[in-house]
């Protein structure tokens, strides 16, 4: 996401060999038609959804990924996509939880939404953290203690 152009790029895709997460020599990059080495040769799927995390489905049927959209001073949202393939297509994005700090204070910014599976239960949902940042630098987070801290909620009925 480039902020100064309001311009998000998509998500790009890297398939990663096991034992080898730290050597990105070794990886390699979906260009749109196959798997290529050389990140510059990455492509962003045509419909990628703006996302955080990807994770499996315990079915083993496809992906979910996870992201927050909208703008600073608007109600931003944490929003939910499904794919078979994490090279798309994706579903349109489904919001599942409204940031409404967003909104209560000036330039108030939520990003990173994360999943925290190792937190969730199948009775309990599914565990997402979002962060909040002020665009007002380094002050505003010393003076407001709702500042720059991360927010957990539980997403129920995925099933």
């Amino acid at each position: 996401m480039d902020f100064t152009t309001d311009t998000y790029y998509g998500m790009k895709v890297a398939r990663v060999p096991v034992g080898d997460s730290l050597v990105t020599a070794d990886w390699t990059y979906w260009n749109g038609s196959s798997w290529v080495p050389g990140e510059t040769n990455a492509v962003a799927p045509p419909d990628s959804p703006l996302v955080d995390g990807v994770i499996p489905l315990e079915s083993g049927t496809g992906f979910m990924a996870v992201g927050v959209g909208g703008y600073a001073g608007q109600t931003m949202s944490v929003g939910l996509t499904f794919s078979c393939s994490p090279t798309g297509p994706w579903s349109p994005a489904r919001t599942v939880f409204s940031i409404h700090q967003t909104t209560r204070y000036a330039n108030e910014l939520a990003y990173i939404a994360t999943f925290h599976p190792e937190l969730s239960s199948a009775e309990g949902g599914l565990v997402v953290s979002y962060n909040l940042d002020s665009m007002n630098g380094l002050s505003a987070v010393e003076k407001n203690d709702h500042e720059y801290r991360p927010r957990f909620i539980v997403i129920n009925g995925l099933g």
